[in-house]
């Protein structure tokens, strides 16, 4: 469908003789009275909502006519009481009583009971987070942190935005707190050409004390056990396991890392300057189809983390996360 929607936008552009400038546009594209951002050119469109963290909630690579934040959420499911009871009996606890239809819905893989966790926030591009000390990326895969701030998913205000002859923006703003101190975030989005890039400018009051700030992306090929989808780093030779986009790991300060897809022949970079660790989890819903409950992989989250930075006393910190679209 986002195929098709893309291939349709990209022609009424070139008719309407606007498809490869820089635009900026501001419109309530989903009726929700709170108004989005759109930054477009003719390589890729960025649909940016301020009301919920200042997060991008589609990403199109023109090019390809493809949607990489086509991404559905944890959330609970009528069924989900089902799966509980099916796994419960395919253990060996499901007693002598009668079996009926329903409980012929065979559980397709062990342990799908733990994917019965629920997002706390809406699966977007750039989600800000104030991580709690000692914070781990099980935690964060699992839903089970603790959040610092006010920051993740919360609105943010429009302060600018522009398109010049090379690049559209958007600068958006929160004064918030983390851990009882107010805290301001500076947050711009440019897109170039088809490079989005997320800047950040985090400052505090008081006395400079340390924060562990990171930037989460949720992104899709559509497919995580794929041999023509993949991670790739360069300079690294990353295990098969490693390799799969179903895979969970964290990568080492200054890494670069590529989502390749073979398939629509393109690949994804994700970088971050200064130097950041780079988390990377399965995004994966336990799904109900008609051979049962299976394991479905929805998307790749990628966290690069900055810890134990150093904000206050008029120092602030400032990082970029860049998500460039390649054709192969």
């Amino acid at each position: 469908i986002y195929r098709h929607l893309i291939e349709a936008e990209v022609h009424a552009e070139r008719v309407l003789g606007t498809g490869d400038k820089p635009l900026v546009l501001t419109v309530d594209l989903d009726a929700d009275l709170q108004p989005e951002v759109i930054l477009q050119n003719g390589e890729a469109a960025v649909y940016v909502k301020p009301d919920l963290g200042g997060g991008v909630f589609e990403l199109d690579y023109r090019p390809k006519r493809f949607n990489l934040l086509n991404v559905l959420g944890r959330r609970a499911e009528g069924y989900h009481g089902r799966l509980i009871e099916a796994a419960r009996k395919s253990a060996g606890g499901g007693g002598g009583g009668p079996v009926s239809i329903h409980d012929l819905n065979a559980v397709k893989s062990a342990g799908l009971e733990e994917l019965l966790t629920y997002d706390r926030h809406p699966r977007l591009g750039f989600v800000d987070h104030f991580l709690a000390a000692g914070t781990t990326l099980e935690a964060l895969a699992r839903g089970s942190w603790s959040e610092a701030g006010d920051f993740c998913g919360t609105p943010y205000d429009v302060v600018d935005q522009s398109a010049s002859s090379t690049a559209a923006r958007v600068q958006l703003r929160r004064r918030g707190h983390v851990g009882g101190r107010a805290v301001t975030v500076d947050k711009t989005l440019t897109l170039e050409g088809a490079r989005l890039s997320c800047a950040y400018r985090v400052a505090a009051e008081g006395a400079a004390a340390p924060l562990t700030f990171a930037c989460e992306s949720s992104l899709t090929l559509l497919a995580g056990d794929a041999p023509d989808r993949y991670y790739r780093v360069a300079g690294r030779d990353l295990s098969r396991d490693e390799r799969k986009l179903v895979s969970m790991g964290e990568l080492p300060s200054g890494t670069a890392l590529e989502l390749v897809d073979e398939w629509d022949k393109f690949f994804v970079r994700v970088t971050a300057t200064p130097d950041a660790i780079l988390w990377r989890h399965p995004l994966e819903t336990a799904s109900q189809s008609e051979g049962g409950f299976e394991r479905t992989y929805q998307a790749s989250v990628i966290v690069p983390v900055w810890r134990d930075i150093s904000v206050g006393d008029g120092e602030p910190f400032e990082c970029k996360v860049t998500i460039e679209m390649v054709s192969i």
